[in-house]
């Protein structure tokens, strides 16, 4: 079982589905270093989201 990101990005729009293809595919420690790097990228792309967002609100 994968776990799959419903995600819009303009800068990587497959990115998410590349992770969930990988994710779902391997098994063992690559896969737990993928879904880390998925987390990873996926906390990042959100922080940005809100820094952003703070910024436009904040004007």
């Amino acid at each position: 079982m994968g776990i799959t990101f419903i995600f819009r990005s303009d800068e990587k729009p497959d990115t998410f589905k590349y992770y969930h293809f990988m994710a779902h595919y391997m098994g063992g420690e690559l896969k737990e270093r993928v879904l880390e790097q998925m987390t990873s990228s996926l906390e990042s792309l959100l922080h940005s989201c809100a820094q952003t967002k703070m910024k436009s609100s904040a004007n």
